[in-house]
């Protein structure tokens, strides 16, 4: 939750992110409170989510980014990450989203060394893009979370 869903601002919305995932990891049982979290982000979520878990001590297992907003489109370019992520990570952007041109999103996914997933003609991801439950993009999660767990093991 966003105390103003209107108005992203990186900083608070990444801090918000921070939060969240400290309350979920204060909730699990105590046998597994020091696994990893793998975040699953849409949009300028997406930004925020990767603005934290790049700086945190906490550990991230992985990062499923869906429609990712365009961080021209903010000004916060400089505030992302320019190297190869130090986590699993999966970028999935549909070829007419009409917040970051698809070739957009592929260069961001090679810059972060994410999996790029070309999800078709499915606008911006969401509500109205009529994708339901969207099980390709739960797949794509269970792919994922396969690939942290491999990781996590090694």
């Amino acid at each position: 939750e966003q105390a103003d869903w209107s108005t992203p601002d990186l900083p608070r919305w990444s801090a918000r992110v921070g939060e969240a995932v400290r309350a979920a990891l204060a909730e699990r049982p105590p046998t597994r409170s020091k696994r990893p979290v793998i975040l699953v982000a849409h949009s300028f979520g997406c930004l925020a989510s990767l603005h934290w878990a790049v700086q945190t001590k906490e550990a991230v297992a992985a990062v499923l980014l869906v429609a990712p907003a365009d961080p021209d489109k903010f000004g916060v370019r400089d505030l992302l990450p320019g190297r190869t992520l130090p986590f699993p990570a999966t970028l999935i952007a549909s070829r007419n989203d009409p917040w970051m041109p698809q070739g957009s999103a592929i260069d961001w996914a090679a810059r972060w060394g994410t999996e790029f997933i070309d999800a078709g003609e499915a606008g911006h991801i969401n509500a109205d893009s009529n994708l339901g439950n969207w099980n390709d993009g739960l797949a794509v999660l269970d792919r994922l979370i396969g690939r942290a767990s491999a990781q996590d093991t090694t």
